[in-house]
């Protein structure tokens, strides 16, 4: 996974039990659109893949890339 582009890489796991969220995240971020992925399926037109970003007290839910919610 990447911050931006793949210039950013990241590093993350799964929080495991209850996650106390800072005060400074708590309520609703709309973080605007974040590169999904690259989809390759056509090597002649690479295309980028978008989603709409929006954090909740502090977790930005990832859609599937099957949703509808991740845009070409």
């Amino acid at each position: 996974p990447y911050f931006g582009c793949r210039e950013f890489p990241v590093s993350f796991c799964e929080a495991k039990g209850e996650t106390v969220c800072p005060d400074e995240l708590t309520g609703t971020r709309d973080l605007g659109y974040m590169l999904f992925d690259m989809d390759y399926s056509d090597p002649s037109e690479i295309r980028p893949m978008f989603f709409r970003a929006i954090m909740v007290d502090g977790k930005v839910r990832i859609p599937d890339v099957h949703s509808g919610e991740v845009i070409m």
